[in-house]
């Protein structure tokens, strides 16, 4: 028989000698998805959950499923006095699904119908604590037959009071432990649904398995620095590290487990070097540790680097810099230098590599770094031009850096270059600067026109801002030649309005302009010139001698995509005052192509164009020829009901 649906208010366990946090039905739904929920419920009406029983603040019990099981679910219960948010706490169940399923649901609702159902027994600490030695062997061998999984964590230290226990790390034991989270999923296997048969996982679900197995030993790696044990916490964080970063490319990682394993190891180990300052005697690393540390920071920086998203291996870098001794400095040197030789080439992750590398330099300092003109010859060697550049601007040899980045900077480098020479402060460095990027123009022009339409875009803006005029006027025309648009338009009139600029200049540019943007087909800027100068007629006129069709889009201001609609929308806009005919054209044909997209949605924006033709018209004295011509719209669509209902929202008569 069915039980009663437990009450909502809160409950709590009748003679249970802690007191829990309030539990509602309301919360546990706010948990879970909705089906999970409903499920649940019915599970728990239909008494599913049985043998259930309480180990202090955890709930346990079985619970039959539809297809399988039963499956073994528990729960931990907020205590009153608990500070963490949420409850439960935590919360698993075997089955398949995992996470917030309608077991826990089950085992939840049926706690706060009736607590008292459930056994209460010492936990598990306790019960162990009774048996003797030769009796925890036994039992573990029991449980080592019957999951064989268990064979290999009984090689693990495990954390106690005060921090894990025991000597030296097994680090051969703690290889195997990652090795196996790795191999376990390369078998296509699960441990938790290993009962069920053989299950495929895609990666998503692999990282997750196989991070879920790893943190288990970084909480250990944790308890090991906690405790202030930096030799066995070094171990473990580097031994995990460097058996976990070869095995990243292999798995897509989607939901990025794997790096966050790999970030938690580079956080531990930098924690563990920072630590070393105030550390007692008795718990520093030697120097042959210390250079382990060392080097297991720097193989998880170059990994993040090798990847294509970095950033999982940050802190290291920062503690090196930080906590370093001098002579680790140097040595912390010698490797990165080795390193930017190992990655010469103009390929893009060869340069961010050598970058990185010499930026890690430069922060080591004078001890075990560079100095600037140690840092230059490194910049020189790696071919990191434009870096070598601002070196010798740092050091005033502005000549020699004028030279090397003429050579070797490309375009869009060598504007940044000119850029740092004009925010000098010699007077003289403008005038270098702007024959820097005309003489670059020069040798180029005509061979790459992006690269053109910069230099003049560029020069244009510099001419102008330093009280160049005329110059500023050639360099505008020359990028709207290049690449005919409203910016260059805009550029060109800017500088045809300088203050020393005669009035004429822009009065005899504007029709040439106008017609090579007419020419040239960008009807989008053109028509946006035209509204932007008040002459609706005009953008009229362009609008209708468009050839092209008028849905989809067309290239606008930055080659940005404008909606050729929302365009004819504005120029209708526009004309409702002064060409209130145009505008009743431009605003029904919008609404005829969006009635024929034949979608709601449409039906809804073609009314909103009615209701600015009926406003356009009553406003010019025309209702009765508004009401024939809806009247005409509405018989001519008589069929479509979805049509009649929007016109009939906005009172389209």
């Amino acid at each position: 028989m069915a039980r009663a649906q437990p009450p909502e208010s809160p409950a709590s366990p009748a003679g249970a000698s802690e007191a829990f946090r309030p539990l509602t039905r309301e919360a546990i739904s706010a948990q879970t998805d909705s089906g999970s929920f409903s499920r649940g419920a019915s599970y728990f009406r239909s008494g599913h959950i049985f043998a259930p029983l309480r180990r202090g603040p955890v709930i346990q019990a079985r619970c039959h499923g539809s297809s399988g099981g039963p499956y073994r679910v528990e729960a931990t219960l907020a205590r009153s006095d608990e500070r963490r948010k949420g409850n439960p706490l935590a919360y698993d169940c075997d089955c398949p699904r995992g996470g917030f399923c309608k077991h826990i649901v089950a085992l939840l609702l049926t706690w706060i119908d009736a607590p008292e159902k459930f056994t209460v027994r010492p936990p598990i600490a306790e019960v162990l604590a009774e048996r003797s030695r030769e009796e925890l062997i036994a039992l573990i061998e029991r449980m080592v037959r019957q999951e064989p999984d268990f064979e290999t964590m009984v090689e693990l230290p495990l954390p106690v009071a005060g921090g894990p226990s025991g000597g030296p790390l097994d680090e051969a034991a703690w290889r195997r432990q990652v090795e196996a989270a790795f191999a376990e999923q390369q078998t296509g296997r699960s441990k938790s649904n290993r009962r069920y048969g053989w299950y495929e996982y895609d990666d998503w679900d692999s990282c997750a398995l196989i991070a879920d197995s790893l943190q288990q030993l970084v909480d250990i790696a944790d308890a090991y620095a906690d405790a202030g044990d930096w030799r066995n916490a070094v171990a473990a964080y580097a031994v995990i590290a460097d058996t976990t970063i070869p095995r990243l490319s292999r798995f897509a990682d989607p939901n990025g487990s794997l790096f966050e394993i790999v970030s938690q190891c580079d956080v531990g180990l930098a924690a563990c070097l920072d630590a070393q300052a105030e550390a007692p005697a008795e718990q520093q690393l030697t120097p042959d540790e210390r250079a382990r540390l060392i080097d297991a920071l720097l193989a998880l920086w170059e990994a993040d680097r090798a990847l294509d998203d970095p950033g999982i291996a940050e802190d290291g870098e920062e503690a090196i810099v930080r906590s370093a001794t001098p002579e680790e400095r140097i040595r912390v040197g010698d490797w990165l230098r080795e390193a930017a030789r190992r990655f010469k080439g103009d390929d893009y992750d060869r340069s961010w590599m050598r970058r990185a590398i010499l930026w890690f330099l430069a922060q080591l300092g004078p001890n075990g770094g560079l100095s600037d003109e140690e840092l230059l010859e490194e910049y020189r060697a790696a071919e990191l031009w434009d870096e070598a550049s601002d070196a010798l601007l740092r050091l005033g040899r502005v000549e020699e850096a004028i030279g090397l980045a003429a050579r070797h900077l490309g375009t869009p480098a060598l504007m940044a270059f000119a850029e740092a020479l004009i925010d000098g402060d010699a007077p003289r460095r403008i005038d270098e600067a702007l024959d820097l990027i005309d003489g670059r123009l020069w040798e180029q022009e005509g061979k790459n026109p992006q690269e053109d339409a910069q230099c003049f875009d560029w020069l244009a803006r510099q001419y102008a801002a330093h009280g160049r005029s005329a110059k500023a006027f050639d360099m505008a025309k020359r990028l709207f030649e290049a690449v005919p648009s409203k910016a260059a338009y805009d550029m060109v009139r800017k500088a045809a309005r300088l203050p020393d600029q005669p009035p004429e200049v822009w009065e005899k540019a504007r029709p040439k302009l106008l017609a090579a943007m007419k020419k040239s087909g960008g009807i989008v800027g053109l028509i946006e010139i035209h509204l932007e100068d008040g002459d609706v007629a005009a953008a009229v006129k362009a609008l209708e001698a468009n050839k092209t069709t008028r849905s989809g889009y067309a290239p606008g201001q930055f080659g940005w995509l404008v909606s050729i609609a929302s365009l004819e929308a504005r120029v209708a806009e526009a004309a409702e005052s002064s060409d209130p005919d145009a505008a009743v054209r431009i605003y029904t044909r919008l609404a005829e192509r969006e009635i024929e997209a034949r979608q709601r949605d449409h039906y809804r924006q073609a009314a909103a164009h009615l209701a600015r033709v009926k406003h356009v018209m009553t406003d010019a004295g025309r209702a009765e020829q508004w009401t024939a011509d809806i009247g005409e719209l509405r018989q001519r669509h008589k069929s479509l009901r979805a049509l009649r209902e929007e016109l009939d929202a906005l009172d389209l008569r």
